[in-house]
């Protein structure tokens, strides 16, 4: 890995830290989901997101 590739590696994992986390609370198929999402920057186009990284709590 260059160090150029490191850096912009580095700037999109703080742009994504950036963002904060989103909160999730619902209830599906009779299953109750809580947690949290981070945007994986990745998939994002236009400032939206396809994909997100969660955390259940």
């Amino acid at each position: 890995m260059t160090k150029r590739v490191a850096i912009e590696f580095l700037q999109e994992v703080i742009a994504q830290l950036k963002k904060g986390p989103a909160a999730f609370d619902f209830t599906y198929n009779e299953k109750h989901y809580l947690g949290e999402t981070i945007p994986i920057g990745q998939t994002c186009y236009d400032g939206l997101c396809e994909e997100y990284d969660y955390h259940s709590e």
